[in-house]
């Protein structure tokens, strides 16, 4: 099961760099600051996420991918689809869904180690095509583990493109 995982995961991060649909594609980077498992009072702590975002214009589901790590030493390896909803030429709601891999470290114990990440995120985008956005996202194991705690995060996101980061992409 792990190994058919990892490879779902692989072909999803393979689509970041090769378009498969129709219409042009926008390569960014998406870095974000959390509060990790912060409807939990007792156990919060730092998260930092960086994901590559391949955002195609047209009408189909973008892939991204992406690395979660927290301050207690959780790893999350994650890879799906996002949409974005143009509210207005300048407001984006972002609804994403990605299966990963996580470690827990030091931090929060999920029960297993394949764990779905559902997001929805609001963010203004900027003339240059960077954004800045909040997000909220739920992770859970959809009950495949023993016990299925699921850990919430809210984070802060800058997104830009990849062009603007290194220049020659």
């Amino acid at each position: 099961m792990k190994k058919k995982t990892a490879n779902i995961i692989f072909l999803i991060i393979s689509g970041l760099f090769v378009n498969i649909t129709p219409g042009q594609s926008l390569k960014t980077v998406a870095f974000s600051f959390a509060s990790f498992d912060v409807l939990n009072n007792n156990a919060n702590s730092g998260e930092w996420r960086i994901e590559l975002r391949s955002e195609r214009e047209n009408k189909y589901y973008s892939p991204f991918g992406g690395i979660m790590v927290n301050d207690q030493g959780a790893l999350y390896f994650y890879a799906g689809l996002f949409y974005n909803f143009n509210i207005t030429e300048n407001i984006i709601v972002t609804p994403s869904f990605a299966p990963g891999l996580y470690k827990k470290g030091y931090s929060k114990d999920l029960s297993f180690i394949i764990e779905f990440r559902s997001q929805i995120e609001l963010s203004y985008k900027f003339r240059n095509n960077s954004r800045i956005g909040l997000s909220f996202n739920h992770i859970s194991n959809g009950s495949l583990g023993d016990s299925n705690p699921g850990v919430e995060s809210f984070a802060f996101t800058y997104i830009v493109p990849l062009t603007k980061v290194f220049g020659f992409i």
